[in-house]
């Protein structure tokens, strides 16, 4: 940034910040209010009512939708018969009295099962797009939930350190009233307001931190960037009984909606060796006409019904080329799926270890980290307000607990995480 441009707006904020300070006025934070902004536990929005939400309201879901929609009505379509041709002839003698005029109509008879080969095609390729829809859609719902709890988390940490840069100023203006009675040294005041300006600066970057991330979920959800939106949910009852490996592996190998499309995208490469093979055979057309020939030197004309059969012949290598090209896309889906397989079982070995590993750390840092830090510092605070500790014990110990409590908030998230992360592993009811 230009140097002149950054004194030219840094300027003005810090004058405003030496004007406040100096006139002993520092602004009370208020958290409540501030997480009132992004968290409403009585009517905001929870991670399943968003989900809903971006499913409804994801252009790029819609989109995948109708294309979805679009591959089922070509079912339809692949059914019909093929249409009959009807062609009109006129023929007129040069300098004479003949005329000749024939109608005549053409029906494909679509013979070696061409038209149910075709049907099956456009039934596997809906097949194909309707898994690629569910597989998007299982996506969609993990990034909002993974983002929901992201903002969850962001907000909570905002109201920590709000509820501590409160309860610092308080302990400012205290000290700051005993100096100026001469109780306390101004040294004090000093460090308690040097305290108050990092907490302060900690706030704005964790606010910001967390529009950013409530920006990144509005995107997800579908909504605009000023469109309002505050949550509902907390990160209490994250522990659940663990299925066994080998349960859910199975349960992911049966209902991954990736898998499904790997399986339907084989078979929809089947479905077109068998439409190539039916191609390279015969194929006929019914003809059927009716032909009036007149002659201005005979009285009447000839009505003549005509009827004939059209032969397609098999010519070339019958096909041979579309028919190994399909069978090589086959032996691709075949080996796509096979990978894709242990794909799954490597997403589902991991979601578990993750969520196994997240809650143990979350017990040991809630019991053996959260408490005692607490316990701490109120020992310290006592002697501090005794006179037994300095002030630079007490603000050190409070700052160690601000970090404590905020390592707990990622400790849950953590487990949320990878809670959302085995929904998604294993394509659970609970993920939409």
């Amino acid at each position: 940034m230009n140097h002149f441009l950054f004194r030219s707006i840094a300027a003005p904020a810090l004058l405003i910040v030496f004007v406040t300070l100096a006139a002993g006025q520092i602004p009370r934070p208020d958290p409540a209010a501030t997480l009132s902004k992004y968290v409403d536990q009585d009517s905001g929005t929870d991670a399943d009512e968003a989900v809903r939400m971006a499913l409804d309201s994801n252009d790029e879901i819609a989109a995948i939708r109708l294309e979805s929609e679009a591959s089922t009505r070509l079912i339809n379509q692949a059914g019909q018969r093929a249409r009959p041709s009807v062609g009109f002839e006129s023929r007129q003698q040069i300098g004479g009295g003949r005329n000749r005029s024939m109608v005549m109509g053409s029906i494909p008879l679509e013979l070696g099962g061409r038209r149910s080969s075709r049907e099956l095609v456009a039934e596997k390729k809906a097949a194909v797009d309707a898994a690629l829809y569910e597989e998007k859609t299982r996506q969609l719902a993990a990034e909002v939930r993974m983002k929901f709890g992201r903002v969850l988390a962001k907000a909570l940490k905002l109201k920590l350190t709000e509820d501590t840069l409160l309860f610092v100023i308080e302990s400012y203006e205290l000290v700051k009233a005993n100096v100026a009675e001469g109780e306390t040294a101004p040294l004090d005041e000093n460090m308690l307001l040097v305290e108050v300006n990092k907490l302060r600066s900690m706030r704005e970057k964790e606010e910001g931190a967390v529009r950013i991330a409530m920006l990144e979920l509005k995107n997800s959800i579908g909504i605009g960037p000023e469109s309002s939106l505050r949550l509902k949910g907390d990160f209490e009852r994250l522990v659940e009984p663990l299925p066994s490996l080998r349960i859910a592996t199975e349960k992911a190998l049966n209902q991954r909606p990736d898998l499904n499309a790997l399986r339907a995208a084989t078979e929809f490469a089947q479905a077109k060796i068998d439409q190539a093979d039916s191609d390279k055979g015969f194929d006929a057309a019914l003809n059927l006409g009716y032909e009036r020939m007149t002659d201005d030197f005979v009285r009447g004309g000839d009505h003549m019904v005509i009827f004939g059969l059209r032969l397609q012949l098999p010519y070339g290598n019958r096909n041979k080329d579309a028919i190994e090209a399909a069978a090589l896309d086959k032996q691709a889906s075949v080996q796509r799926l096979e990978f894709g397989k242990l794909i799954v079982r490597r997403e589902v070995a991991s979601a578990l270890s993750r969520y196994e590993f997240a809650v143990k750390a979350l017990e040991i840092f809630r019991v053996g980290v959260s408490a005692e830090a607490f316990r701490n510092l109120e020992v310290v605070r006592q002697t501090y307000e005794f006179g037994s500790a300095s002030l630079i014990e007490y603000l050190s110990e409070q700052g160690r607990y601000l970090d404590y409590q905020a390592g707990l908030i990622d400790a849950q998230l953590e487990v949320y995480e990878a809670k959302v992360e085995m929904l998604k592993a294993g394509n659970e009811p609970g993920l939409r």
